[in-house]
């Protein structure tokens, strides 16, 4: 199971969660409704089974209630609160009737809606729940009360219920194998048959609630020896109970006695349980197979495409480098023949010239910005704590002409220190100041705002400016190498500056984008990870 599939999987656990929590309502609600008009089948299954109780139904449907409440897609501030007062209601009801049980007393909750007659089968005081029945809602209430603390990276509501869904398989396999030792404790109120059922629904709704939090987090994780347990888990428990009841049955009929249905039962077990275990094996084994060779192919891949890379790199490199000498002399040439010659010959012959000195310098630039794409990896320096309200003063140095030039209005709020290469982040908000001065509006001032704010793990910068702006479906396209929205020749640059500065923030582990509307401004934000490592960027 891959990781998409483990998310998946999780998922649908929360909403059968979430199913559970109303069922368990409607549970508690079919239980009033008997006590109510006095049905007995929805009091107990038949006249040699206890009843449950009324507090039960009540209970039951607080907690459906509290847990229906407490599901992440709709936790917040209010919910918990309501879910934390009806645990602690649920808690209190527990509590009170344990007391009674212990110390002999009846403080008069019992029947305060309906009554039940003394000497009801297996009730040592009228419509008293049952003494396993408290203890089980001093758990269930204690733990949907804490169900998202942690101790120690632990979860104890986990915990609890555990302990609880222990307690009401012991009260159904005591009604399964006829052992009443199992659901009643001494002379106190007996446990109901439908209680077990609930307490065991209650356990596990609460358990796959928060599936991605303590133990449950490795069983559902989608591991290989997760998925192993789980089924182990799983047909143990079946063939455990089905068999031992088979056992049970068999010498009730008088078919064996004793020790002979010990044997039987034990070698069934055994036999089938080896027989699934070994077909879990083989079918392990052949899914780590395919894994292994999927891992090779991967591996394979990425050699190759790391290999693909480096020649990419070097090509990109010796290229750039190998066109730039006779660029340079096309470029020195061509500017001599129009300083001596310019006017000396026909219009055609000026205007071919200009062609040819503006495309010369153009192609230049071009060059000179492939080379500095591809050195963002390639001559990275190593990762620092920058002053990044130090990097901005030398990205605003740079670009003082150009500022001067068009009056540009250039402000920034308190910049925090980061972990990064302090070159690159200066790059960066040149690359993003001059990209806003370049199109800027004719008939308004430049108006330039840099601030930052801290977001989880990471700080957010934003470059805002009152330009041109962008439209959205255009919002990608900008950071393209060599990417153009306008005619050439009608905005100056190469058109790689914010390449450049996508290239550098991807190596530092962050993301950039924009906002923008179109004669409304635009606004590029990017982001640092609080602590990072150099990334290798493809």
């Amino acid at each position: 199971m891959d990781l998409s599939n483990s998310i998946t999987f999780r998922a649908n656990l929360k909403r059968f969660s979430e199913i559970l929590s109303i069922v368990i309502i409607i549970i508690g609600v079919i239980i009033f409704i008997g006590w109510a008009f006095n049905i007995p089948l929805l009091k107990s299954p038949g006249p040699d089974f206890p009843t449950i109780k009324f507090n039960s139904a009540l209970c039951f449907i607080l907690i459906g209630a509290s847990l229906w409440l407490q599901q992440t897609k709709r936790i917040n501030k209010r919910n918990r609160h309501v879910a934390q007062v009806l645990s602690i209601i649920v808690l209190s009801i527990g509590l009170i009737a344990l007391i009674e049980h212990l110390f002999n007393f009846n403080l008069g909750i019992d029947q305060i809606l309906f009554t039940e007659p003394f000497g009801t089968l297996e009730t040592s005081s009228p419509n008293r729940i049952a003494f396993i029945g408290a203890i089980e809602y001093i758990i269930i209430g204690s733990a949907l009360l804490i169900i998202d603390k942690k101790v120690h990276n632990r979860v104890p509501t986990q915990y609890l219920m555990i302990l609880g869904s222990i307690i009401s398989l012991m009260v159904l396999l005591g009604y399964l194998y006829d052992a009443s030792e199992f659901y009643q404790i001494s002379y106190y109120t007996a446990t109901s048959i439908y209680a077990g059922i609930g307490f065991m629904l209650i356990s596990f709704a609460v358990l796959i609630a928060r599936p991605e939090t303590g133990f449950m987090k490795v069983l559902t994780s989608g591991e290989y020896w997760s998925i192993f347990g789980l089924r182990i888990l799983f047909v143990l428990a079946i063939i455990s109970i089905v068999f031992g009841w088979l056992r049970i049955l068999g010498q009730d009929l008088g078919y064996y006695d004793t020790a002979f249905g010990t044997v039987l039962y034990t070698l069934s077990v055994l036999i089938i349980l080896s027989i699934f275990v070994w077909n879990s094996i083989l079918s392990l084994n052949k899914t780590d197979r395919e894994r292994k060779e999927v891992n090779n192919e991967l591996k394979k891949s990425l050699e190759e495409l790391e290999r693909s890379n480096k020649e990419l790199k070097s090509f990109a490199h010796i290229t750039s480098h190998d066109l730039q000498e006779p660029l340079r002399t096309i470029t020195s040439y061509s500017q001599l023949i129009e300083r001596r010659y310019k006017r000396q010959l026909d219009p055609d012959a000026d205007e071919f010239l200009e062609y040819m000195v503006s495309d010369a310098k153009r192609m230049k630039s071009m060059i000179q910005g492939l080379l500095d794409y591809s050195h963002v990896e390639a001559k990275g320096d190593e990762f620092k704590e920058v002053n990044t309200e130090k990097a901005l003063d030398i990205a605003l140095s740079n670009l003082q002409h150009s500022i001067e030039q068009c009056h540009a209005e250039v402000t920034h709020d308190p910049l925090p220190p980061v972990f990064a290469d302090e070159n690159q982040i200066v790059s960066v908000f040149q690359n993003l100041i001059d990209n806003a001065l370049k199109f800027r509006k004719t008939d308004e001032t430049p108006k330039i705002h840099i601030s930052a704010k801290k977001d989880d793990n990471e700080w957010v910068f934003s470059v805002k400016d009152n330009g041109i702006g962008i439209e959205d479906q255009y919002f990608d396209t900008v950071f393209e190498v060599f990417k153009r929205l306008h005619a050439i020749g009608e905005y100056e640059g190469a058109g790689i500056g914010l390449a450049i500065a996508k290239r550098i923030i991807d190596r530092h582990g962050g993301h950039i984008w924009l906002k923008s509307s179109p004669e409304k401004g635009s606004t590029f934000y990017f982001t640092i990870p609080l602590v990072t490592e150099p990334k290798s960027v493809q």
